[in-house]
């Protein structure tokens, strides 16, 4: 088991209350994974153009919405198998 996967815990703790407020704007786990995905498309087309830092900068966002969609797809009770198939794809 990697040590960063014992911290899910505590990421899923903060995340339960950062998810009642994205579901009270109406926000799903599917509309935060394809913002992670365009997210990164935007980044690699940062750094293709030579904006190396907004490119990383971007990316790095990208990848933490990538790491919350789960988490706020389970602590919201949003889970589902097209989400799942979904967030597979995008990864």
């Amino acid at each position: 088991m990697s040590k960063l996967y014992a911290l899910k815990p505590q990421k899923d703790r903060i995340l339960y209350s950062v998810s009642h407020i994205l579901r009270a704007m109406r926000v799903t786990p599917n509309m935060v994974t394809a913002a992670g995905l365009l997210l990164s498309v935007i980044a690699g087309l940062l750094a293709m153009s030579g904006n190396l830092y907004a490119g990383i900068f971007v990316f790095i966002i990208g990848a933490c919405l990538d790491a919350v969609d789960g988490s706020f797809a389970r602590v919201t009770g949003l889970s589902s198998e097209f989400g799942r198939s979904f967030d597979i794809i995008c990864d």
